[in-house]
């Protein structure tokens, strides 16, 4: 049986790769849009989590960049289940899309700040106008969440390894992942 990923107002069947990620942070203008096309990129998270991310919940270390990212959701008993994990993820800290975000987190002033004071659909709009201006391409939040676990499928990652990185509870969420493209490309080695 093939899965399908959820509708969503965007192709989000559209892989972003490091080429097209590299064109859109250079499209970008400010430090708060380049450091929100680096957020998605580098997490493939949520919208919902990335806008909850508060100065203290990224650290950049020498090799490694961490995230820690909280997801409420709606239980089945009407309650709100909060979880969270933490994405630890080894690159290289001195390359240019690293550095801006952290000039960006080095401007906000106490821990306790959120790393994005916008709203949902400010977050969105920089994306999708992002998307047009660089790519071409109606693109939203959920691209690069989708590109992230393609990417990662295509590494070899196991139903475990992906399900823990995006944060998923049951394996019917990266069944869609099974059957990631089959194409030869060149990944960045921060992946």
């Amino acid at each position: 049986m093939v899965r399908r990923l959820p509708k969503y107002k965007a192709d989000i069947s559209y892989i972003i790769g490091w080429d097209e990620f590299k064109r859109l942070f250079n499209t970008a203008t400010t430090y708060v849009d380049k450091s929100v096309v680096t957020v998605c990129w580098i997490t493939g998270a949520r919208p919902a989590e990335i806008m909850e991310l508060r100065k203290r919940d990224v650290k950049i270390g020498e090799s490694i960049i961490e995230f820690h990212l909280k997801t409420m959701k709606l239980g089945n008993k009407g309650k709100f289940i909060v979880r969270s994990r933490t994405l630890r993820i080894r690159t290289d800290t001195n390359k240019t899309h690293i550095r801006v975000l952290g000039k960006h987190l080095k401007r906000l002033k106490d821990d306790d700040t959120k790393l994005f004071r916008m709203s949902r659909k400010t977050f969105n709009n920089i994306i999708e106008r992002l998307g047009y201006d660089a790519l071409n391409v109606k693109i939203c939040p959920y691209n690069f969440r989708h590109s992230r676990m393609t990417l990662l499928a295509e590494m070899g990652k196991g139903r475990g390894e992906l399900m823990r990185f995006k944060g998923a509870r049951s394996e019917r969420s990266v069944y869609a992942y099974d059957h990631a493209r089959k194409v030869d490309y060149d990944v960045d080695v921060d992946i």
